[in-house]
């Protein structure tokens, strides 16, 4: 694919148009500043509310300047949440879920632990009463039927969890206070996170 630069919305919508009219067959137009202002600022803030409605104006702005005999597709690459603060499960604060870890990686509603080497069982063990019904945890061995062979559950690591609810897990000693703090995420399985709009507009 051949990659147009432009920054700010009217001028993505302007490249959008000039290549379809110029006779393109494909064109993809991503705007980011929807997600940003969801994880600075939360879901349904006015910082968010903002940034949907100023997309609302450029997408009407594309829909007008398209020429005859295209097809504009809308969706979206996840949902968010806002999280509850106390619903955040620190590991460094809590004994039971460093025992036996190496690392803890990945985000805030997809955690990748990392076990130390033969500690993998008693990890996976201690995870589980530990989090209980807040989590989802995958086993290495379960891993295949969620994301699929290959090499990424290595990347990923023996564990992965993935938050219920409005919780998640962090590990102060590794992660930014401001990744901590951010109100709005998403990573994990969930409908709200998962289930994405496919609207056809023209």
């Amino acid at each position: 694919a051949r990659h147009v630069p432009a920054d700010t919305l009217e001028q993505r919508v302007s490249a959008a148009l000039r290549e379809l009219r110029a006779g393109t067959p494909v064109v993809y137009l991503y705007w980011s500043e929807i997600d940003h202002s969801g994880h600075s600022h939360g879901v349904a803030s006015d910082a968010w509310i903002g940034q949907v409605e100023q997309f609302d104006a450029g997408l009407s702005t594309l829909l007008r300047g398209l020429p005859g005999g295209v097809r504009t597709v809308l969706t979206a690459d996840h949902g968010m949440i806002n999280v509850e603060r106390d619903s955040i499960v620190d590991v460094a604060a809590t004994p039971a879920l460093c025992e036996g870890v190496r690392i803890v990686a990945g985000e805030t509603r997809a955690a990748h632990v990392h076990a130390q080497e033969g500690c993998a069982a008693e990890v996976e063990a201690r995870w589980r009463e530990a989090l209980g019904e807040s989590a989802w945890i995958v086993s290495r061995s379960q891993m295949p039927a969620l994301i699929g062979e290959g090499s990424g559950a290595s990347i990923i690591g023996d564990l992965l969890v993935l938050s219920r609810g409005r919780g998640g897990v962090v590990d102060s000693r590794t992660q930014s206070a401001s990744a901590i703090a951010m109100p709005g995420i998403h990573g994990s399985v969930t409908s709200t996170e998962m289930r994405i709009p496919v609207v056809t507009l023209s």
